[in-house]
């Protein structure tokens, strides 16, 4: 792998790791289905650029959800998991942050609880796999993916929804979730998971999709995840 910059400018890259900080801090972010996390990746970390933490940012090449890995890297979910807790212990973090966007968020949080993360922060989380019921509940966006991720027998059917992945286990790791409350499916996604303890909803009232983005342009987007890092997060609701 190159540099943290060039490998976040290489589609091909499944990752880009800065460990240049003085830090005990660790975030790691989860691309979505276009390898971003709908911004270019070293837009984001623009945003994060004056934090003095270390930094991990994962894509899914497959555009799977992860459950093939990574490519070169890491084999399937497991091995992901495994991957990032040696990445976790080498550096020595005492405190990890997760974060990721769409099919992304839904990684941040499967990931963050497997490795009981101090704080997951997500945005426009997709929070099942499985294609009926995203037909049920109108939301048929990026079907082919879908369907590729629903069918790898080789993953348990509990991890493709989150509801299941949290319900099984007791963790601390708190989770805080960023949706549109004007987007339908993304509302619909997010409230869901609504009643497990450890999940905070913030509800915003524009962006669509594209949160991210929207939270960017506003400035807001440095203000959350500084909360996240800096231990600040309020635990009321948005």
């Amino acid at each position: 792998m190159g540099g943290f910059e060039s490998d976040l400018r290489d589609r091909t890259a499944p990752v880009a790791q800065d460990f240049s900080a003085d830090s005990r801090t660790l975030l790691i972010v989860f691309g979505g289905g276009a390898g971003g996390v709908n911004i270019p990746p070293f837009e984001f970390f623009r945003v994060t650029a004056a934090f003095p933490v270390n930094k991990v940012f994962l894509r899914d090449l497959d555009y799977v959800y992860y459950q093939r890995g990574l490519r070169g890297v890491a084999a399937g979910m497991d091995g992901v998991t495994a991957y990032l807790r040696r990445t976790i212990a080498a550096q020595k973090s005492e405190r990890t942050v997760f974060v990721g966007n769409s099919m992304g968020a839904h990684a941040a949080i499967f990931f963050g609880w497997a490795l009981e993360a101090t704080r997951v922060v997500v945005f426009a989380c997709r929070s099942f796999v499985n294609p009926l019921k995203r037909a049920l509940g109108g939301d048929m966006r990026t079907l082919p993916l879908q369907l590729r991720a629903y069918w790898n027998r080789s993953v348990p059917s509990r991890c493709l929804d989150l509801r299941n992945v949290l319900a099984a286990d007791a963790r601390r790791t708190e989770i805080h979730l960023h949706f549109d409350a004007n987007h339908r499916l993304d509302r619909m996604h997010a409230r869901r998971l609504q009643e497990f303890p450890n999940v905070v909803l913030h509800e915003h009232r524009a962006g669509g999709h594209a949160l991210v983005r929207h939270l960017r342009d506003r400035g807001e987007l440095e203000v959350i995840l500084r909360a996240a890092l800096e231990g600040n997060v309020s635990n009321t609701p948005r």
